[in-house]
């Protein structure tokens, strides 16, 4: 259940995403011409920019929320009228603690982040929220010039619902510790970890083969089956690296073991994936 509820999620942001790059690119393209004025800050921060203080451009990757907040803040003022998202509201909370946990399956870091704790609790009044105010956007956006637009919610108005935070972590610190301080602890959270790692890419290559015996490899089932395959693996590698740190950091304190100073700073310090991968094998 876990799984098909990370699926879920993986496929929700990749929406989002998409939705929020292609209006930001069509910002972009069409501003001047529609006579919509933006700063230099504003273009390069559509374009996922920035400048340093020396000066330089250089990437700024927006998270799926980020990117839809600067979408529906611009895209509107093509059409000349101005829309509020309203992720303050209780269902826009919902959505954001969605994302909270999308962010945790896709950087997982412990065994907890791999369980997606609390997703089934925020799913229907975060993702309904978030097709509606989508389809509110564009139903906008519509009216300004002649479109129907009159009401484009897919779900009509949305269930009543009151927010409340996330619970609780599974493990607290002082529990943490306690699975570190002991080598039969630490191993056994290990292989749980590893399994739910290697069951989730398993699991999702098996929907890649059953999605492309649909309709092909191109086709939209297909296409769904091999990009859920891509992201789950790369929540793998990520999560890989990241319990392989934990079991060796964990043997070190033990004694087990001795790091030297560039082995402590390839466990400590933010590499890209690929170097850190390298580094924790050669560890």
């Amino acid at each position: 259940m876990a799984f098909w509820g990370k699926t879920a999620v993986r496929a929700l942001f990749g929406l989002v995403d998409g939705v929020g790059y292609a209006m930001r690119s069509t910002v972009i393209e069409m501003a001047q011409e529609l006579g919509v004025e933006l700063s230099d800050r504003d273009k390069l921060k559509l374009q996922e920019k920035r400048i340093t203080r020396t000066g330089k451009v250089v990437e700024d990757r927006l998270s799926p929320v980020e990117s839809l907040k600067l979408a529906a803040k611009h895209y509107p003022l093509l059409f000349g009228v101005k829309f509020d998202l309203g992720l303050g509201g209780e269902h826009g909370k919902a959505f954001l603690a969605l994302a909270d946990i999308r962010n945790d399956i896709t950087h997982p870091e412990n065994l907890e982040h791999l369980l997606a704790k609390d997703l089934f609790k925020y799913w229907i009044p975060g993702y309904t929220w978030v097709l509606s105010r989508l389809g509110d956007l564009l139903a906008l956006c519509a009216q300004q010039v002649g479109g129907l637009g009159t009401n484009t919610r897919p779900f009509g108005d949305l269930s009543p619902y009151k927010h409340s935070e996330r619970e609780p972590r599974v493990f607290s610190d002082q529990g943490y510790q306690t699975i570190r301080s002991g080598s039969l602890r630490t191993l056994e959270y290990v292989k749980q970890a590893f399994g739910v790692l290697m069951s989730d890419t398993r699991r999702a290559m098996a929907l890649t083969s059953s999605s492309t015996s649909i309709d092909s490899f191109l086709g939209p089932h297909g296409q769904f089956g091999f990009r859920n395959w891509i992201r789950t693996f790369s929540s793998e590698v990520e999560g890989t690296i990241h319990i392989a740190s934990f079991f060796i950091s964990a043997s070190a304190e033990r004694g087990e073991f001795v790091l030297s100073g560039e082995d402590r700073e390839s466990l400590d310090v933010k590499f890209l994936v690929d170097e850190k991968l390298v580094r924790l094998m050669n560890i």
